[in-house]
C-alpha cells in the first residue's frame, strides 16, 4: 500500500479497509504510519470496534500513535438497538481519555433484518435507487436506516473533508 501513495493526488483521500484483527498488527506498522505522516500524508484512524475487552485494549495502543482528534471509534449496533454490548468501552478510562482529547465516537445503527437479508441475498451494494424487487415499505425502511447512518457519520465525513 505505501508504495502506491506517491501516485495519489494531493487533494484526494485514501481509504484503506483493513481486515478484522488488523489491530494486532498495529505495533509492527506504527513506524510506517508515523513516517507516512512525516511525509505529509495525514491519517484518519477509524476503529470499528467489537464489544469485548480486546478491542478496547488494542484501541488504547492505537491512541499512543494516533491523535484522538483524527480518530473515530465506531460501535456497530449490528444486532442490538442498544449500546449495552459495548459496556466495557462505555465504562472505560480509555473512552474517557479519548473523548477528553477530542476523539470521535460513531454509532452505526442496526440495519433492520428484512432489508439486510434482501441486500445479502441479492448481493447488492447499498442501493441508491429502489431495486425493482423491493416493496415500497422495505425501501422506506432502508432509507430511514441510510439517513441514520449519514447523521452518525457526519462528524467523520467533516473530518475527512477538512483534511483534503
Amino acid at each position: 500500500m505505501f508504495n502506491h501513495l506517491d501516485n495519489v493526488p494531493a487533494d484526494h483521500a485514501v481509504v484503506v479497509d483493513l481486515p478484522a484483527g488488523a489491530g494486532c498488527m498495529l505495533h509492527q506498522e506504527a513506524a510506517r504510519l508515523i513516517a507516512n505522516e512525516d511525509l505529509g500524508m495525514p491519517t484518519i484512524h477509524v476503529w470499528v470496534a467489537t464489544p469485548g475487552e480486546d478491542s478496547v485494549r488494542l484501541f488504547r495502543d492505537l491512541m499512543a500513535i494516533a491523535p484522538a482528534s483524527r480518530t473515530a471509534f465506531v460501535m456497530n449496533k449490528h444486532n442490538d438497538e442498544s449500546l449495552g454490548r459495548f459496556d466495557i468501552w462505555m465504562n472505560s478510562r480509555t473512552r474517557a481519555e479519548f473523548l477528553a482529547e477530542g476523539g470521535l465516537e460513531v454509532t452505526l445503527p442496526k440495519l433492520p433484518q428484512r432489508p439486510h437479508d434482501m441486500i445479502a441475498n441479492q448481493r447488492l451494494p447499498f442501493p441508491s435507487e429502489r431495486p425493482a424487487s423491493w416493496l415500497r415499505g422495505d425501501w422506506f425502511t432502508f432509507l430511514s436506516f441510510r439517513a441514520a447512518v449519514e447523521r452518525e457519520q457526519a462528524s467523520l465525513i467533516r473530518l475527512i473533508e477538512e483534511m483534503c
